[in-house]
């Protein structure tokens, strides 16, 4: 049977893999091109999933990573004009940060203001969409 430390040591491997595979499809293509992501959404959720599992056990610089990471790749394709995908990227961090612990507050705040400038051109870039399809 696994002790606990041999299940932690599991788990930082674990965590520290997401992290490469989700890196490596990250550089393929552009950065600001929405179309080659689906594969690193994919992992991200995978990882999210293990971190909401292991709470407190997930390394925490892990879960740091995959916010930061999945924010840069929102705020990437929110610059790039891509903002309904830099919305759900952008989100998608946000449910991350709720999981840290230490550094929670700090990102959160700073992350809430810009998304809300990300929310507000979202809404404008699909109120113009409606009333070019309306005219």
């Amino acid at each position: 049977m696994d002790t606990d430390a041999e299940k932690e040591e599991a788990l930082k491997k674990q965590s520290g893999l997401y992290r490469m595979l989700i890196d490596t499809c990250l550089k393929q293509g552009s950065g600001s091109d929405p179309t080659n992501k689906e594969e690193s959404w994919q992992l991200m959720n995978e990882a999210y999933l293990l971190v909401t599992k292991h709470g407190k056990k997930y390394p925490e610089t892990e879960v740091v990573w995959l916010t930061t990471r999945a924010w840069n790749v929102g705020v990437n394709l929110f610059v790039a004009d891509h903002v309904v995908e830099a919305e759900h990227w952008c989100a998608f961090a946000l449910r991350i940060v709720g999981q840290l612990d230490v550094y929670k507050e700090s990102y959160e705040k700073r992350m809430n203001n810009i998304y809300q400038e990300i929310i507000e051109k979202k809404d404008l870039v699909l109120s113009r969409r409606m009333k070019r399809t309306v005219v």
